[in-house]
């Protein structure tokens, strides 16, 4: 930057005012500013605020002006309204020195310049102007350079370069914003902009809000720098987006929420921080292609409302990905070579969300014809709605542990095996308790452990011929496994159709 601004709180240790444009010495106890012309001047003031300026321009409790601009003042700034006429209004604009009194002018000016606002800056021009201007919609926007503030807000077009914010900038009401070479050490935040002319250049801000605006064209984001948070909030987008969100690479948060999308094309995007998108509306196609989500990023549809259909791939996914209460009105196609080779636990974490997005995930791969897919997810999805469940779980791990919640043909196979093996070595133990409906006599080891395992498969079955009987507690055992019979193979039944339907 051009401007470099020094705070210390003791005199004592400054050494080399030359670097500096500007040095601001806060002493406590003590709320007066003084303006200094060389550093000799210091040892006057040890007790009270100091501001030095290298510019030729700065003086002792007044400020200069070089035609229409505000040059070299350390002030407060206000405009007073009270019992202003037309004639007399820019008279009663006011700077407010460190002796509380007042600057008069007597032209529109526009522009501020190598100032340093100590406290709060607000500029109003809708209050001050329209009421007076009948050509208030043709007034010139302010123009701000080379200044150090710490806070502002301002209502108003304002163009800003070469400056500092320590403690954030509103801008509100506007109808251009254009901002050069600038640091925002707080929130930048921008309220119902009113039109598309906006602009960042070589632009580094610790949080951005943009809310209640509506955009018609692109934004011009050229070397933008978001450290934080970036949030977007009741906006309307009526152009299609495009290209890449490099200004988010160093942040921490991205939020768009009750936004409008007309359309959007994301493609290699780099996600390295938290992505939300929530109550949000995309009214034509959307594509998200060949996102890289780090480790240290996620993304988040939430509440989402996708009208027309929708592309998501990765070029690699190590970080989250969720879908929770997000609805699409057409056909989506989500990526599943990446998912499935991450064995999808891109999608677990937050309870929360994993369930829902699993839902969503065998709904679309479903829609699709992807089944392997649609069975993986839906199969986990019913896992995690097992565990919100109260009072029959141990119902829902049954079905779990010997049919995957009815999408694996496999398992079922393996549970049908395994039931038939249980039985047929109970039986074979308590051979002697069986009768035979035949002068069955052969006793012989081969001869019980085939009509054990014969009785097991037709008991399982329900076929039930006759010609071997149950007695004893054996009844008990050979009604379990008819129940279990006709569960496994009702499932296998619907397992097989899932899987080749």
């Amino acid at each position: 930057m051009d401007i470099k601004i020094l705070q210390v709180d003791d005199i004592v240790s400054i050494n080399n005012l030359d670097v500096c444009d500007y040095v601001v010495i806060k002493e406590l106890g003590n709320k007066k500013y003084k303006i200094l012309n060389n550093i000799k001047e210091m040892d006057k003031f040890k007790e009270e605020y100091y501001v030095y300026g290298k510019n030729e321009n700065i003086y002792l409790n007044k400020a200069k002006f070089k035609k229409d601009a505000l040059d070299g003042a350390i002030v407060n700034f206000e405009f007073i309204e009270e019992n202003a006429k037309n004639s007399d209004l820019l008279d009663k604009a006011r700077l407010t020195t460190n002796e509380d009194e007042y600057i008069e002018f007597s032209s529109k000016f526009e522009s501020f310049i190598n100032m340093v606002f100590i406290d709060k800056f607000e500029f109003n021009y809708d209050r001050i102007f329209k009421k007076y201007y009948s050509d208030y919609d043709n007034y010139h926007d302010i123009n701000i350079e080379n200044c150090y503030f710490k806070e502002a807000n301002i209502i108003s077009g304002v163009d800003i370069s070469n400056s500092i914010f320590i403690e954030g900038l509103l801008v509100k009401d506007s109808v251009r914003l254009s901002i050069d070479n600038t640091t925002v050490n707080g929130e930048l935040k921008i309220n119902n902009f009113k039109s598309d002319d906006m602009h960042f250049r070589d632009v580094e801000v610790t949080d951005l809000t943009i809310e209640d605006t509506k955009f018609n064209a692109a934004l011009n984001f050229n070397n933008l720098t978001v450290n934080n948070n970036f949030q977007i909030n009741n906006c309307e987008f009526n152009y299609s987006i495009e290209g890449k969100f490099d200004f988010l690479k160093n942040g921490k948060n991205f939020l768009a929420k009750e936004c409008s999308f007309k359309s959007i094309n994301v493609k290699n995007e780099t996600i390295n921080c938290k992505w939300e998108i929530d109550e949000c509306k995309f009214e034509e196609k959307a594509k998200f292609s060949d996102m890289n989500i780090t480790k240290d990023g996620a993304v988040y549809f939430k509440n989402t409302e996708f009208y027309a259909s929708v592309v998501i791939d990765f070029k690699e996914i190590k970080g989250k990905f969720y879908l929770y209460k997000t609805s699409f009105g057409h056909r989506c196609l989500l990526d599943y070579e990446k998912l499935q080779a991450e064995k999808y636990r891109p999608f677990e974490g937050e309870e929360k969300y994993s369930k829902w997005t699993f839902f969503n995930a065998s709904e679309i791969y479903k829609q699709n014809g992807k089944i392997e897919q649609y069975l993986d997810t839906y199969y986990m999805y019913k896992k995690h709605e097992s565990k919100g469940k109260q009072g029959i779980k141990l119902l829902d791990g049954f079905v779990d542990l010997t049919t995957k919640y009815f999408t694996s043909w496999k398992r079922t196979v393996y549970s049908m095996i395994f039931v038939i093996i249980v039985y047929f070595l109970i039986y074979m133990i308590c051979s002697g308790v069986f009768k035979y409906g035949t002068n069955y006599t052969n006793r012989s080891w081969y001869s019980v452990v085939g009509n054990s395992m014969y009785l097991s498969l037709i008991t399982f079955t329900t076929v039930g011929y006759g010609d071997i009987v149950p007695h004893d507690i054996i009844k008990l055992f050979a009604a379990s496994e008819g129940i279990l019979g006709v569960y496994l193979t009702s499932s296998f039944l619907v397992t097989l159709t899932r899987k080749y339907t």
